[in-house]
């Protein structure tokens, strides 16, 4: 499975976040999500988003998993 390399910065459509992937999480149903953390009004802050809701200028992924 690839999935986009943490440390990669990336800007949220889900209002004016731009922040870090910090954390890449495999859920159930092998959904991903990505922990973005970022700061906001001098607070460091985190959020969990999909692939989907990611804007990404220099993509690189890594591939995870058992070989």
């Amino acid at each position: 499975m690839k999935v986009i390399k943490p440390g990669t910065k990336v800007n949220s459509l889900l209002g004016n976040i731009q922040g870090m992937i910090t954390e890449v999480s495999i859920t159930f149903k092998n959904k991903v999500i990505y922990k973005i953390d970022y700061f906001w009004d001098g607070e460091f802050k985190h959020i969990w988003l999909q692939e989907e809701e990611l804007i990404i200028d220099n993509r690189e992924t890594k591939t995870i998993g058992f070989k």
